[in-house]
């Protein structure tokens, strides 16, 4: 398996599991930490996935936060109402 696609599927695990912990808090916890990577990609012109790649490599942070940053990147690129 290609690299970028193991990149998503592990993209796509860390959104489901953030989304399986909040459950229905899971739109209300990423909103934020989306509207951070938004910020980032207006600063830098990184793409939704590159900026939070790049903020997640660059956070202090580990577990769960890290997590909340990937989800958010991905959905953005693939909101989790388009498919369901």
């Amino acid at each position: 398996m290609s690299d970028i696609l193991m990149t998503a599927e592990k993209l796509k695990d860390a959104r489901s599991s953030v989304r399986g912990l909040y459950r229905e808090k899971y739109q209300e916890t990423v909103a934020p930490y989306m509207e951070a990577i938004k910020r980032r990609m207006a600063r830098t012109n990184e793409g939704a996935l590159e900026a939070a790649i790049n903020m997640a490599a660059a956070s202090c942070h580990a577990g769960i936060r890290v997590l909340l940053i990937l989800a958010a990147g991905v959905e953005l690129v693939a909101p989790v109402d388009q498919i369901l």
